[in-house]
C-alpha cells in the first residue's frame, strides 16, 4: 500500500474519535516560509497544557502535517497541547528541520500558551542521543 493511501484510511479511521471542542493555529512559520507548524489544543483552556510535538517522518523527502493531523486532534481532545510540523523536503538543507520547529516552540511557550517543551533522549541502537 503506498503511503498517500495509509495516510488517507488512517486518517478516515481517526476522524470519528477527533472532538469538536478543539482549537487550531494552522501555519504558524518557524523558519523558512514552508516551514510551518499547526498548534491544537482542547477549548477553553487557559494555563499551559503538556505538550507533545510531532514531526512527521518521510525521510525529509515525503510526507505531510496534514497526514498526521486527525492523530493531533485526537490527542489535543485528551488534554494535550499539540505541535505538529512541517518542513522542508528534498534537496537542501533538510535535515535539523526537526530540531528548528522544536526550537521555535521551546522558545516561545508563552506566546503559545503551552507548556515548556524539555529536551528528552532516546534510546536508538543501544546508545542514548540528543535532541
Amino acid at each position: 500500500m503506498s503511503f498517500p493511501r495509509v495516510t488517507r484510511l488512517l486518517k478516515r479511521a481517526l476522524e470519528e474519535h477527533v472532538p469538536s471542542a478543539n482549537v487550531s493555529r494552522r501555519d504558524i512559520v518557524y523558519a523558512a516560509k514552508n516551514e510551518v507548524f499547526d498548534l491544537d489544543s482542547q477549548e477553553g483552556t487557559n494555563v499551559p497544557e503538556p505538550t507533545i510535538a510531532w514531526v512527521h517522518g518521510g525521510g525529509f523527502v515525503t510526507g505531510s502535517k496534514k497526514g498526521v493531523a486527525s492523530h493531533v486532534k485526537v490527542l489535543a481532545g485528551d488534554g494535550f497541547t499539540m505541535v505538529a510540523a512541517e518542513y522542508s523536503k528534498g534537496c537542501g538543507e533538510t535535515r535539523g528541520a526537526g530540531q528548528r520547529a522544536l526550537g521555535f516552540v521551546a522558545g516561545s511557550p508563552a506566546d503559545l500558551k503551552i507548556e515548556s517543551l524539555k529536551r528528552p533522549s532516546r534510546q536508538r541502537f543501544g546508545r542514548s542521543t540528543h535532541y
